[in-house]
């Protein structure tokens, strides 16, 4: 964690074949690899007429989900840390990027 950079943005891999960096993943269908497979993840998706793809869908979404929470996970772990190590610097009205 010692190269860890807070201000650097995550690689996204669209299904489009397009890399996208951003702090969040973007709202568009994303490639994610778990267990060295090519998993894919959606934002939205429509019914169709199917069970099977239905299932298909919300699966998809349910990936998208998932690394949205780990994303927002990581972003708390990172500033409890911060307050953590400095916890007067974020209870004072001393700090300059408070309203």
């Amino acid at each position: 964690m010692s190269n860890y950079n807070p201000f650097q943005n995550s690689t996204w891999n669209l299904t489009s074949g397009l890399i996208v960096e951003s702090d969040h993943s973007p709202l568009r269908n994303i490639q994610l690899t778990h267990k060295d497979q090519t998993v894919d993840a959606s934002p939205y998706k429509l019914p169709g007429e199917d069970t099977l793809t239905n299932t298909k869908h919300i699966i998809q979404q349910n990936n998208f989900t998932n690394t949205n929470l780990n994303t927002i996970g990581k972003q708390f772990t990172r500033l409890e840390k911060q307050i953590q190590k400095n916890p007067t610097h974020f209870m004072t009205d001393k700090n300059p990027h408070r309203p």
